[in-house]
This record gives C-alpha cells, structure tokens and sequence, in this order.
C-alpha cells in the first residue's frame, strides 16, 4: 500500500489479532496491536497511530472507552477510529458513532473491506496532515510578515519624523485605517518661509504608505534648492509620475506660509478644498482643489498654478484628507460641511482640532472607518510669528 499508514489494532482474540496483523503487515502496513483496551489507549498515547481499529467488546476497557480515550486526548490530528463488533444491531452502532467512531464492521471481518476502509481513511489522514503543514507553514509565514510589519513601521515612521520641522502654530491628526498610514503631513521651516505638504496616497496601509514616503523625500529634497512652491509641485508631479504605476498617485495640499511679506500660497491636487479665515473678513475662503492628483499627469501637461492669499495681522487654515469627508458625509449630507465651516471659522488652535476630532468620532461611530484620516490646520498671527518654532501632532 503506497505511503502505508500505521494502525493501531486493538482486539482481544489472539488469533483474530494475529490474522488481521499478518494481512496488513502483507501490505506494507507498520501495524501496533494490543490485546485488550487498556493497552490500546497506552499504545496510542505512545506511538500515535494513523488510524485505530478495536474492538468492541474487550477486557480492561471496552471500545467505547477507547474511542473516548482518543477523542479527549491533546493530539492536533484526527485519528479515523474503526470499531469492530459481532454486534450488528442499530443501537450498538449508533453508540460508537456518537462516541467518535469513523466507522463500524461487523464480525467475522472482510478482510478486502477492512483493507478497503483502511486505504480510505489512509487518504483522508493523509490529506489532513498535509493541510496542517500547510496550516503550520501559513501561521509561520504570517508572524514573519507581521515581524516584518512592525519592523517597517518603526522605520517608516522615523523616516517620516526627520522630515518634520517643529512649530507652534500648524497642528495635525493623523488617523490610519490600518497599521499603516496612506495620509502624510510633511513640514519645513526655512528662512522667512514655512512650507507644509499634506498628502494622502491611493487607497492605505503599506502599500499607501510607500507612496507619500517618496513624496515626502523629494518634497524636501526639492527645498534645498528652491522655496517656489510651483517648482516643489512640479518636481513632486514629476519624479511621482516616473516613479508610480499608473493605478497609483497622490492626492495633495502644498502650502508656503511666508512670514516676512505675510503670504499664504496654495496647490491642491485630489485633496477637498482648503478653508481660509483672514483676520477682518467676515467669511471664510473656500480654496478649490483645481488640480489632478501627483504622478497622473505628464510634466508638459501639469498645471503648478497657485492660490495666494495676503494676510495683516492674523490667519487660519484648515485642510484635511478625504477620509474625513468620507465619513462625516456618510449619509450625504451638506449640512455636515456646514458644520465643518462653523468649527474652522469660530475655533483655532487646539481648540479647533479636537472640535473637528470630535466631529469625525461622532460620525465614525455611524459609519465604518475605511479609510485614513488627516486633519491639519494652521494659525499665524503677528505676535507668534518667526518667534516661536514648534510643529505639533496632536
């Protein structure tokens, strides 16, 4: 019998014992036998059989108190159990089988059935032990990946780190859908000049993650030899378009906040529109997202025009990434915008983002949370400006 399990026979009659273990053994079977029940649960526990056969009606412990025996053990695998038994009747068979029993024959054995049953079984056992190995060799693979998850977390989130200046007046909150995050906040003091990229890649988790990382290494890389934010984008839109496949890219907010001359410039690409308050207007300004997202278009074809806004005193931005809207508009409601509009226009600071935290948590208790979330905002005023440096990720 090719690949020939080993069984464990268990039957009180020596000569049926014998008879039966000759005629397997003929088979290439490696057969264990034991005389009575309380051998046969000793002999399971130490060899652990493939498939067992007992009898019965045996001596020190009958094949119930096998079966039961192997049942309760601690063995992952599923031993086939067969019962034999001179009792053909109906109730003894369904006993066995509620018991644990596999399968029933009755006595005098068939020896073509019993070796019919065993190469079944044989099948079966064997299948069960390769799904196992299977199963052992995906929970092993599973842990090395989530090893391999926390390892590239830690690095993915120092690299992000270093590429963050500190300020006192731009805050953030950054909620991943998974482990890892899609969303991206990027700053850089420089000179006269902050600037600032919010960006949030196709869809999240690593595979996300890995695109706003590269935006944010040429976002700085570009800064050190340039400060004109239509030259960031268009370098940004060019390495991304080289760089990505063409079902990946990233959805944008470029800002440059020059605090000597009092300016804020804008490029939005793919992210919801950016909301402006200016110290003495008496409405907020809705910056509209105009442009396609990084590494869709060609460089001939992008379109680096910027919104630009002068400021005296003060000013307040509010950005964000479209997980927020997502979730906040679930059911889609204008009313929510409205909502979003009241909060930027009559908070700042702190206060303004744990109202908007508080609006996204609300909303996410109503809807599933399928996608990462940033929030950013910023707040300039003449007695805070180029004397506090401190960037924020509440």
């Amino acid at each position: 019998m090719p690949n020939a399990p080993a069984i464990l026979i268990a039957e009180d009659d020596p000569g049926a014992l014998k008879f039966m273990t000759r005629y397997l053994e003929s088979l290439g079977c490696d057969v264990i036998s034991a005389i009575d029940g309380g051998e046969a649960m000793a002999k399971y526990d130490e060899y652990s059989p493939d498939i067992v056969v007992t009898d019965f009606n045996m001596p020190r412990a009958d094949g119930l108190e096998v079966i039961n025996h192997i049942r309760q053990g601690s063995n992952l695998y599923w031993t086939p159990v067969i019962v034999l038994s001179a009792q053909s009747d109906n109730e003894n068979i369904i006993r066995c089988l509620e018991a644990g029993a596999d399968d029933y024959i009755t006595k005098p054995v068939n020896l073509k059935v019993l070796h019919a049953k065993i190469k079944t079984y044989s099948k079966l056992s064997r299948l069960q032990n390769e799904n196992l190995a299977i199963k052992s060799s995906l929970e092993d693979a599973i842990e090395e990946i989530a090893r391999e998850e926390a390892l590239a977390e830690k690095l993915l989130t120092r690299m992000l780190e270093s590429n963050i200046s500190a300020n006192d007046f731009a805050r953030y909150i950054i909620k991943p859908a998974t482990r890892f995050s899609g969303d991206l906040v990027s700053i850089k003091d420089q000179g006269d000049n902050t600037l600032i990229l919010v960006a949030d890649s196709t869809g999240h988790g690593l595979t996300a993650s890995l695109p706003t990382l590269v935006a944010s290494q040429i976002f700085h890389s570009s800064l050190e030899s340039t400060e004109q934010l239509s030259i960031v984008a268009s370098n940004l839109n060019e390495a991304l378009f080289k760089l990505l496949p063409a079902e990946l890219f990233v959805a944008a907010t470029l800002i440059k906040l020059n605090h000597k001359e009092k300016y804020i410039e804008l490029w939005t690409g793919g992210l919801p529109d950016a909301l402006v308050k200016v110290d003495g207007e008496n409405s907020l300004r809705k910056l509209k997202s105009e442009h396609l997202p990084l590494g869709i278009l060609r460089p001939d074809d992008f379109d680096a025009s910027l919104h630009k806004i002068n400021w005296n005193q003060s000013i307040s931005l509010f950005a964000c990434s479209d997980g927020f809207f997502d979730i906040i508009n679930h059911e889609q409601s204008n009313a929510n915008m409205s909502m979003v509009c009241d909060v930027v226009d009559k908070t700042s600071g702190k206060t303004r983002l744990k109202a908007l935290e508080s609006l996204l948590e609300k909303s996410v208790q109503e809807t599933d949370f399928k996608d990462d979330v940033t929030l950013f905002t910023l707040d300039v005023d003449l007695s805070t400006c180029m004397n506090q440096t401190g960037f924020i990720a509440s």
